[in-house]
């Protein structure tokens, strides 16, 4: 059986995963805890030099479009 990978996020002792798992509702699983990159709850003006852009109108866009894209998965923060 292929193991799917799913990336998450931990609500406490709650587990909101990004993707379907492709198993049925009540299957029992193990889970393997792993960090992946930063925080999702990070804003893009707590990064380093991004803090002079945060009076700019268009900032709290960027800043939403930019958490969307790490709840995907899309960017993974070990640049940041």
């Amino acid at each position: 059986m292929t193991v799917p990978i799913v990336r998450g996020i931990i609500h406490g002792r709650t587990i909101e995963l990004t993707d379907d798992p492709a198993m049925p509702d009540g299957t029992v699983v193990e889970v393997t805890v792993r960090q992946v990159g930063h925080s999702v709850g990070l804003s893009l003006t707590e990064l380093p030099g991004f803090g002079a852009w945060a009076d700019q109108p268009e900032c709290e866009q960027l800043d939403e479009w930019y958490r969307a894209e790490r709840r995907h998965g899309l960017v993974d923060g070990e640049n940041d």
